[in-house]
């Protein structure tokens, strides 16, 4: 069994904006590092969890048919 990804996240869980008022930040010269920090703790949380954080869409390819399915990303929407 092996997964192909066929379309990727659009964006990031959480927003520099959002990210910038609970840390209380004014100043936009650390919006890149604020957003590459979402990325990397996003990557983090679905390799920890197993399970992808945004709406993602994957090809399955299985070598034969089970008569039971496990899907390898926790549950699907």
């Amino acid at each position: 069994m092996r997964t192909r990804l066929i379309t990727g996240p659009v964006g990031l869980p959480l927003t520099v904006s959002e990210a910038k008022t609970h840390l209380r930040i004014t100043s936009n010269a650390e919006d890149f590092q604020i957003q590459s920090l979402i990325g990397a703790a996003s990557q983090f949380a679905e390799s920890f969890m197993n399970r992808k954080l945004l709406a993602q869409t994957y090809a399955l390819y299985l070598d034969e048919f089970p008569l039971m399915v496990q899907l390898p990303y926790g549950e699907i929407q």
